[in-house]
């Protein structure tokens, strides 16, 4: 990822940070790519706030070279629906509660609908998307034990 990401604003461990980047969704889209492709990760978990960087995203949106009536979210959406096609392994999205008006609901409850269409299932909290991704382990071990899940 150092070869797409700069090394100030970001963090290359796990929890990887992708900083300012992550208000673009093609470098969103080339770290769930890459992340994919890397034999020790199982599942992507991914935190998207669709109104976080709503701000940010209306000051940036000329020099990523979209025009100002480009609705990111729904790009965002368009690069997730490519990496869904691509990656073999599952896409965990985690939307944290940023903000409480009705604007940021409609765009946060528009988002969550688009990814969950695409059966990428949405959590508010990254404890609540550890909670099932262990759950779902334990559930592969039990599996295993009585033979009927390959060991892998």
């Amino acid at each position: 990822m150092a070869r797409f990401l700069p090394e100030v604003n970001t963090n290359f461990t796990n929890p990887l940070d992708l900083g300012a980047q992550g208000a673009l969704p093609h470098i969103y889209f080339r770290t769930i790519i890459t992340l994919d492709k890397d034999p020790n990760i199982d599942a992507i978990v991914f935190v998207k706030d669709p109104e976080r960087f709503k701000g940010l995203e209306q000051r940036l949106t000329d020099k990523m070279g979209f025009s100002k009536s480009t609705n990111l979210n729904k790009v965002f959406i368009t690069y997730i629906g490519k990496a869904i096609r691509v990656c073999t392994k599952p896409l965990i999205a985690v939307m944290l509660k940023i903000s409480e008006g009705f604007e940021e609901y409609k765009s946060r409850y528009s988002f969550k609908l688009k990814l969950l269409n695409r059966s990428v299932p949405v959590y508010e909290s990254v404890e609540s998307a550890a909670i099932v991704l262990n759950h779902l382990n334990n559930y592969r071990e039990f599996l295993q034990k009585h033979g009927q899940y390959p060991k892998s």
